[in-house]
């Protein structure tokens, strides 16, 4: 019986040992990749269990496989926990950094981070899922978190992505964006660079994208202007080096002049001399050869000094031609500068006009406004403002095109010019907003021309992909006050359209 026992522990004893290498086997196959000298020694093991090798040759092979992996799990899991704390420590910077955080979201932030340093696995794991959570919440804006969000699943679609500008702000800069281009004109890449950023806008650009575009717009002008100083500089250099040749040849020309007039006056003086010494010398002479003699000598005098006088006049002309070419160059020189003169006119007039529309742009407007200010001021009539904003344009840009959407801006544009007093001024403020300013009209007189504005807007016939459309326009005006600032009545008369938009639009909203 105790023999059989025996036997019975032995074959168990083996059975158990054979399947512990089978396990040993299989985790060896599974950790492959883990590290290179664990993969050699984890390869050893198995080439031992297919060889049947001893127990102590196993034994030995698996306490080297498991200091290899205390080793290096020691190694990897001190650098593992270095990162982890790298990376939370960076995150919670760039948190803590981050503008328009809510204020019980900053303070939250704040005690967060002055908590000690976590220590295990599970410690760090858990704090970068806090931080995941705090960019949760900054990201979305919301004081809640993400507890809030998970509460409200059927509006998780329609939750919009916020930033730290809102809306208006947004559409604001979006807005001046576009005014400035519009009022830019620079050489052919430029400008086409510039209309596909125009187009973008149009198209409506994510908030974020904000500074990059503002950022490449800014590098444009800049390349601009220096292509422009760059050209201007040529043209002074070259204005300069023709001036100092003609400088130069017209100094030469007049030291010529000086030496060929004393040369003549020295000739004359010679000529002179010879003439009255021939009628002394011949007035004693009785001896008509002596005399003829006397005679022949000064004639042959006297014709080298003509031949002298012929070489001086030939040397005149010469300087009369060169003379004539400085005028020349001079009349050249005098229609390039006014040409010049010509162009930078037409640059600073071109600076006030609005190249979409070809009516005044918003410089103009500030510069006119200012001036209609003291006008007012001086002499007391009434002066009206109008903010005339298109209805739902920018569907017609993603409907149709940036094409159309030009197209029709440039006909409203022309279409309110046309309809507008002489003394009226009208300005294209940026995007589909028009600015109108009326002096010498009063309160019971300002709603009706406005009225037919924003009529005749809306009977303009468009027609764009065989569709027939029709656009609408909402005004807000005012009429400056007696304390009024600049502005003020600017700002009045956006909030009388801001209250227009809100109670429907195609329709003229004043407060006086």
């Amino acid at each position: 019986m105790s023999s059989d026992s025996e036997f019975t522990t032995v074959v168990n004893t083996g059975e158990a040992l054979q399947a512990s290498y089978m396990l040993l086997y299989r985790l060896s196959v599974i950790s492959k990749g883990f590290d290179l000298a664990l993969d050699n020694r984890l390869a050893e093991l198995r080439q031992k269990i297919d060889q049947n090798a001893s127990s102590s040759e196993i034994h030995l092979a698996v306490e080297n496989i498991t200091r290899r992996l205390e080793s290096t799990c020691r190694k990897n899991g001190q650098n593992d926990l270095l990162k982890f704390q790298a990376l939370a420590n960076t995150a919670t910077d760039k948190l803590q950094n981050i503008n328009g955080l809510p204020p019980k979201l900053r303070q939250q932030l704040k005690e967060f981070t002055s908590q000690s340093a976590p220590y295990s696995y599970q410690e760090n794991i858990a704090r970068l899922g806090s931080i995941l959570e705090f960019y949760h919440q900054a990201l979305t804006n919301k004081p809640g978190g993400i507890e809030q969000i998970a509460k409200e699943p059927e509006q998780k679609a329609a939750i919009p992505k916020h930033s730290l500008l809102d809306d208006k702000q947004h559409q604001r800069i979006c807005d001046e964006l576009q005014c400035i281009i519009s009022e830019l004109d620079f050489e052919k890449s430029t400008n086409e660079e510039l209309s596909k950023i125009r187009n973008q806008l149009l198209d409506g650009v994510a908030p974020e994208l904000i500074p990059s575009i503002c950022q490449r717009v800014i590098q444009l002008m800049l390349n601009g202007f220096r292509e422009e100083r760059k050209q201007t500089q040529e043209y002074l250099l070259s204005l300069n080096q023709d001036l100092e040749h003609m400088d130069k040849s017209f100094g030469q020309n007049v030291d010529l002049s000086k030496q060929l007039q004393q040369s003549y006056s020295v000739q004359n003086k010679t000529l002179k001399r010879q003439v009255l010494n021939m009628g002394v010398e011949l007035k004693d002479v009785d001896d008509l050869e002596y005399a003829k003699e006397l005679m022949q000598q000064r004639i042959i005098q006297m014709g080298s000094l003509f031949k002298q006088n012929e070489q001086l006049e030939a040397q005149f002309q010469d300087l009369t031609l060169q003379l004539q070419n400085l005028n020349n160059q001079l009349d050249q020189l005098r229609q390039q500068s006014t040409e010049q003169q010509q162009k930078i006119t037409s640059q600073k007039q071109q600076l006030f006009i609005d190249k979409l529309t070809q009516i005044y742009n918003r410089s103009a407007l500030d510069e006119r406004m200012e001036l209609e200010f003291k006008r007012w001021r001086r002499y007391g009539y009434d002066l009206g403002l109008a903010i005339i904003d298109l209805d739902h344009f920018k569907a017609v840009n993603n409907q149709f095109g940036h094409l159309a959407g030009d197209k029709a801006l440039k006909v409203i544009a022309r279409a309110l010019q046309s309809s507008l007093r002489d003394t009226d001024f009208l300005a294209r403020f940026g995007g589909e907003e028009f600015v109108l300013l009326m002096p010498k009209i009063n309160a019971e007189d300002l709603h009706l021309p406005l009225d037919h504005l924003r009529e005749h807007i809306s009977s303009l016939p468009f027609r764009f992909k065989q569709q027939q459309i029709s656009i609408t326009a909402t005004i807000g005006a005012t009429l400056f006050r007696d304390n009024d600032r600049l502005l003020d009545a600017f700002e009045r008369a956006d909030q009388a359209l801001y209250e227009a938009k809100n109670q429907g639009l195609n329709h003229t909203n004043v407060i006086l």
